[in-house]
């Protein structure tokens, strides 16, 4: 059955305000009380309050004596109750030793300046990016989150799986021609939206939402839900001929089987998905993409597979479409340690600097499959536009089922991968110099990710569909932007 909301006072169907997250009848303007987050649920008992944390030191360098001393002086305050001595207490740890994180985040819960609080939240995460209760009161502080979402994220438990039963009412954007009502199209050279009808232009442009998120901060949020909905259609009403239809799972975008408009899935009443912050335009025609592939089938692996296979291609159906990635920032923290032995006399030095992994593009979707788009990599993501509905007038785009938090593993295994590969190497140099004495010199170094940032972007993707003269089919993938092919196998048409 579909996901309807029906007004208990007229019994008319209800619908939602997108802007405040409420569900509200426009017949007789009841408001539902309950939080959309709540709807048919399952529920969890009632946790228990979470008590105040007593102050402890986490800090991993040299403490002086002094900074301890008036630390130590503070936590005794705060068991006390006498919240202002142990603020002044804590304010002068952080004055003796301004790098001591843990005195920095204690001045932050107790101070009732907003904006001393923030300074100093922002002190602590700078000297501990994954300080995790920084971070959650600076989400209070912004109202990215409420007291008792902070308190629900504790909870090391991951969100309640719910199979939201027959398609989810959402709201999409119809692309049409706000003169002739025809259908839109996007001239990439002049970046402009056009009509094709009555040659209707304007800029293309958006607001500037490309901005990237913290992982620590998104992760915190996630967990503080109860529910994490897993939608499959969701209905939507034409708002060009007012029909009502569904779009089907994995698509953020859809043509009316009506009036023929396309429908760009702007949210729905569950919050099931977020919107991308941007898109990278296509930069190969559908000319362009057929003439890589063919390009591509004569390099000389191709070649080869083609004496034992015969996989000669005799036709090429091209089609383009946005492809969700996830986009990473991945800071790493990267300790070099060399020793050097002399006379079986060892003598270490160790040094910790940071380095940058950008960039590291992860699919979001399970088809086509990961592996394959990975391959297509690089993108020119400085050509990255501020997303917005009307990019999609000319090309379909595919909805995220990889989340964020899925991806993260994957972009964090690869970026440490390629920081090893940059800084891990041992190097042994053994000499004996002219008193005969023996020398070894080792260098070792490790990496550590200290924290990640990250997007959804919209990157082109031209997928093609290969037959073969032995009737055989494959996938060549080709990068929108720079032409580049990924091949997969060769299968029998209709799977046999």
């Amino acid at each position: 059955m579909s996901f309807h909301f029906t007004c208990p006072q007229c019994g008319q169907r209800m619908t939602m305000n997108f802007e405040t997250s409420q569900v509200y009848c426009p017949h007789c303007g009841y408001v539902r009380r309950d939080e959309i987050s709540a709807l048919g649920q399952p529920q969890r008992p009632p946790r228990p309050a979470r008590p105040t944390p007593l102050p402890v030191i986490t800090y991993q360098g040299e403490l002086s004596l002094r900074a301890r001393a008036a630390f130590d002086t503070g936590a005794d305050l705060v068991t006390r109750g006498d919240a202002a001595g142990a603020l002044r207490a804590f304010v002068k740890a952080a004055e003796i030793q301004h790098d001591f994180a843990d005195a920095h985040l204690w001045i932050a819960r107790l101070s009732a300046d907003p904006a001393q609080r923030m300074q100093h939240l922002d002190t602590a995460l700078a000297l501990d990016p994954n300080n995790g209760e920084a971070v959650r009161l600076k989400m209070v502080l912004t109202g990215r989150l409420t007291p008792e979402q902070a308190a629900r994220s504790y909870n090391e438990a991951e969100p309640v799986i719910a199979q939201a039963q027959g398609p989810v009412e959402a709201r999409a954007d119809v692309l049409i021609c706000p003169r002739c009502n025809g259908n839109l199209v996007v001239n990439l050279d002049k970046r402009r939206v056009e009509c094709r009808f009555c040659g209707y232009s304007a800029p293309h442009v958006g607001p500037d939402n490309a901005g990237a998120d913290l992982l620590t901060m998104a992760m915190l949020e996630r967990r503080a839900q109860p529910v994490r909905w897993n939608v499959g259609q969701r209905l939507i009403v034409c708002r060009q001929c007012g029909a009502e239809h569904t779009v089907p799972p994995g698509k953020l975008s859809a043509h009316c089987r009506f009036c023929g408009s396309t429908q760009v899935l702007l949210g729905d009443v569950l919050q099931s998905f977020e919107q991308p912050d941007g898109i990278a335009p296509f930069a190969l025609s559908p000319e362009g993409a057929a003439a890589a592939i063919q390009k591509a089938l004569k390099n000389p692996a191709q070649r080869l597979a083609n004496l034992f296979n015969t996989n000669r291609v005799q036709s090429v159906q091209v089609e383009g479409v946005y492809i969700p990635y996830w986009v990473f920032d991945v800071n790493v923290e990267v300790t070099t340690t060399q020793t050097q032995v002399l006379n079986g006399i060892l003598m270490s030095d160790t040094t910790k600097g940071m380095d940058l992994m950008p960039e590291v593009a992860i699919p979001g979707v399970k088809s086509p499959t990961p592996g394959l788009l990975m391959r297509l990599a690089p993108y020119r993501l400085g050509d990255v536009e501020p997303y917005q509905p009307k990019w999609l007038a000319s090309q379909p785009a595919a909805l995220y089922s990889i989340d964020f938090d899925r991806a993260s593993l994957d972009a964090r295994e690869l970026a440490a991968k390629a920081m090893r590969r940059k800084h891990e190497r041992v190097v042994e140099n053994t000499r004996t110099d002219e008193r005969g004495r023996q020398t070894t010199d080792v260098t070792r170094a490790t990496v550590r990710v200290q924290n990640m940032i990250f997007q959804l972007l919209l990157l082109p993707v031209w997928i093609a569909t290969l037959t073969e003269v032995d009737a055989d089919v494959r996938l060549a993938l080709v990068n929108g932007q720079t032409g580049k092919v990924a091949f997969g196998k060769a299968e029998r048409r209709g799977g046999e």
